[in-house]
């Protein structure tokens, strides 16, 4: 009855379902209902009641709905709620185990960004279990010094298949010029090879970037790599840039 009157009498069926202990019917009824001020009464801090409704709201109401604005609704309502934990609970269910929101891009960027923020021991797992959220974006906030989860956004962008950008994260934010160097040794590319080269100019290590460029067909940094090679007296590595660079330029101008 309460819910043929659809809205008529909310305030009622909350006061009776909390009397009697009808949380699942009252999560449901919620999810269904979909109205911003009733689910504001219901998460308030001061309903003494509220712990009660969300568990059944995640293990039940929300779960077995398919109906995407239900699911929009209710998420929303977590994040107005500000609750990050339970968000993220519920958005597990709906995303990790129920299929018929798994691929949604939105709510995977959404379990993800929220785990950043409130629990960032569950960020590289979410990473590795899903596939369709967005990375660049994802990976942008975890760099954030904020945050500094250089290890999740390097996953992210090997995941995506970007490894210019994962190079990146090693050699500007870890600072682990080995890691870089074996994973341009993995993917052998010509960017990573050019970007490594460039780290280890700044680093002073001439010989080294120089293989770097060779590798890469690089000339693009030739007035430092003269310039260092010069100085250090790596004149047999420089001879072996200067072929390639003249190889490079002749090969870019016919």
């Amino acid at each position: 009855a309460y819910r043929r009157a659809w809205g008529l009498c909310d305030d009622e069926l909350i006061e009776v379902s909390n009397r009697n202990y009808l949380y699942r019917l009252q999560a449901k009824y919620l999810v269904k209902r979909r109205d911003p001020e009733l689910w504001a009464k219901v998460l308030t801090q001061e309903n003494e009641h509220k712990q009660a409704v969300i568990d059944k709201v995640v293990q039940h109401a929300l779960p077995e709905s398919d109906n995407p604005e239900e699911v929009a609704s209710t998420v929303k309502a977590f994040m107005d709620a500000d609750m990050p934990g339970e968000l993220m609970e519920l958005l597990e269910k709906i995303v990790l185990h129920n299929s018929d929101f798994s691929s949604n891009q939105d709510l995977q960027n959404l379990l993800v960004f929220t785990a950043i923020k409130a629990d960032r021991s569950k960020v590289m797992d979410y990473i590795n279990r899903l596939d369709n959220f967005d990375g660049d974006h994802l990976a942008e906030i975890a760099l954030n010094e904020k945050y500094q989860l250089y290890e999740e956004a390097l996953v992210i962008y090997k995941k995506s298949n970007q490894p210019d950008k994962a190079i990146g994260v090693l050699i500007d934010y870890m600072n682990n010029l080995s890691a870089a160097c074996e994973y341009a040794e993995k993917t052998n590319k010509p960017a990573v090879w050019s970007r490594l080269g460039k780290a280890y100019l700044d680093a002073s290590r001439v010989e080294d970037a120089i293989d770097c460029f060779i590798r890469a067909k690089d000339a693009s940094e030739s007035s430092r790599v003269i310039e260092q090679a010069e100085e250090g007296e790596y004149f047999d590595s420089l001879v072996k840039y200067l072929l390639m660079a003249r190889s490079t330029n002749t090969k870019d101008t016919r």
